[in-house]
């Protein structure tokens, strides 16, 4: 019997794998080759179980993945694989080794229609000096469970070319740590173009300029960028420990003047072909601050990124809250420039009310209103444009209402802080919205469904008298504006 107990405890080969621990990883190689208009990227996900497994290019604006990606290779040490792409537009792969590598080329031919539709940075580009990669249409990721490790990310470059991203300045191997960081970026590449690195608070700021000027030469410049966004941290009411943000501002646009787009750790600015930094400053430099302003308001629902690979595929914003995402976004914008002293009151004050007069003239006709706004948002100018400005209008008077009646104890500020809090890692919904704020605000101002669905713009005279502010009409040398009387509530209540 001993004996038969012995044998039971000794060590068996077999060829069951049921025992082995495994941990998927994932590689990339980025190669950069501007002569031969070649962007290729290359990749392996390993320590896997043989099996079928699915690769996803994250987000592709309804375009067919086959405007994105070109000459896509599937294949594992016994040679190259099959694959289907499936309803879902995901890639299935069968594999009977442990290791599946994949090689495509990016599309860099993309249709103009997709290049005016970009917010700034959803095309990818590669000239002879320089290279932008959006992550959400450049990265194939494989879906599969268990992939918690860092991603390796090596480039390929010209020589004297310098790589940026938002984990390294100049590194041709980047540790990127994770997934949903991978994807919800933008990188650059550049032989032409100026940089520097700055520590705002907790939070690890670069800023990268591809013109042809130097941004070092504009200490001012630097300066309120840097009060920009550190306003901004303030606002969010936390620190961005271990944070990083990379500023990539780019003169690669052949059709508006200003553009932008926001990501998880970096945001994109793309300016007019050949602007250069000394226009941008001296000629665009309150539209510059004030698109800054806006964009970098967009971090505040990034999702650590310690945590977010689990909530790649979950929504960050709901189907009907563009007036939140962005009309409060807009009007925090114009907050955040007045705390960083680049507005001073009676420009934040002239600020708001051009973005009331826009909304009541975009409205004239009282067609519109913020809830159904969200439906045609992507597709109606005249809806995009209400949203930003009656969408700020209406924070406003929330910000107003909420200072006035609790005596400055809460704010608008102050309940987004809990909100984005809250359903970082959920789907921000406007039914979430509503719950939290019947809780938050005083009785009077629980109810704000109505605001969203009416068709008229938003009464900001009775709530700005009742703060000391009141509409000087027109004169010959001023235009109607807000005036603000010496001593008004308003002082105490936003200083």
């Amino acid at each position: 019997m001993l004996r038969l107990l012995l044998l039971l405890f000794l060590p068996v080969s077999c060829p069951d794998t049921s025992f082995q621990v495994w941990s998927p990883e994932v590689r990339y190689e980025i190669h950069i080759e501007p002569a031969k208009n070649l962007l290729e990227i290359s990749g392996s996900l390993d320590a896997i179980r043989p099996g079928t497994y699915f690769f996803v290019l994250p987000r592709t604006q309804g375009a067919p993945i086959q405007h994105f990606v070109r000459s896509l290779e599937f294949s594992d040490a016994s040679g190259v694989l099959d694959y289907t792409l499936t309803d879902e537009k995901e890639w299935r792969v069968k594999t009977r080794e442990e290791s599946i590598h994949f090689k495509y080329s990016i599309n860099l031919r993309q249709a103009e229609r997709y290049e005016r539709e970009a917010w700034g940075g959803s095309t990818n580009l590669l000239d002879d000096r320089m290279a932008f990669l959006n992550g959400g249409f450049s990265f194939i990721i494989p879906l599969v469970k268990g992939l918690n490790s860092a991603i390796e990310v090596t480039w390929k470059v010209p020589p004297a070319w310098r790589v940026v991203t938002p984990w390294s300045d100049g590194s041709l191997y980047t540790i990127i740590p994770t997934q949903y960081a991978l994807v919800r970026n933008y990188y650059t590449a550049f032989k032409e173009g100026s940089g520097y690195s700055r520590r705002i608070r907790t939070m690890d700021l670069n800023t990268i300029w591809l013109g042809e000027d130097d941004i070092n030469d504009f200490p001012q410049a630097k300066r309120a960028i840097a009060k920009v966004v550190e306003a901004a941290l303030m606002l969010f009411g936390y620190e961005a420990s271990r944070e990083a943000v990379t500023l990539i501002l780019r003169d690669s646009n052949s059709f508006n003047q200003f553009r932008a787009s926001t990501e998880a750790n970096s945001i994109e600015f793309n300016f007019k072909k050949g602007t250069t930094f000394n226009q941008l400053w001296n000629t665009y430099r309150e539209g510059f601050l004030r698109l800054l302003a806006h964009e970098i308001m967009h971090t505040w629902d990034r999702r650590e990124i310690e945590h977010a690979s689990a909530y790649l595929h979950v929504p960050e914003w709901g189907p009907n809250t563009c007036w939140l995402r962005e009309g409060f976004t807009e009007y925090f914008a114009m907050l955040n420039l007045y705390n960083a002293d680049i507005y001073d009151r009676t420009q934040f004050l002239s600020a708001m009310h051009a973005l009331k007069n826009a909304a009541d003239n975009i409205n004239a006709d009282q067609s519109l209103d913020l809830s159904s706004s969200c439906a045609s948002f992507y597709q109606n100018g005249r809806a995009l444009q209400y949203v930003y400005t009656e969408g700020a209008a209406l924070a406003f008077m929330l910000d107003l209402s909420l200072r006035e009646s609790t005596n400055g104890v809460k704010t608008l500020p102050l309940f987004m802080q809990t909100f984005m809090t809250k359903y970082r890692y959920e789907e921000k919904t406007e039914e979430a919205f509503m719950r939290e704020w019947k809780a938050y605000a005083p009785r009077p101002l629980k109810d704000i469904k109505t605001q969203l669905e009416r068709k008229q713009t938003t009464d900001l005279k009775e709530p700005l008298a009742r703060m000391g502010i009141t509409l000087v009409a027109n004169s010959p040398a001023h235009s109607p504006r807000w005036e603000i009387k010496t001593n008004a509530p308003f002082e105490w209540y936003f200083e």
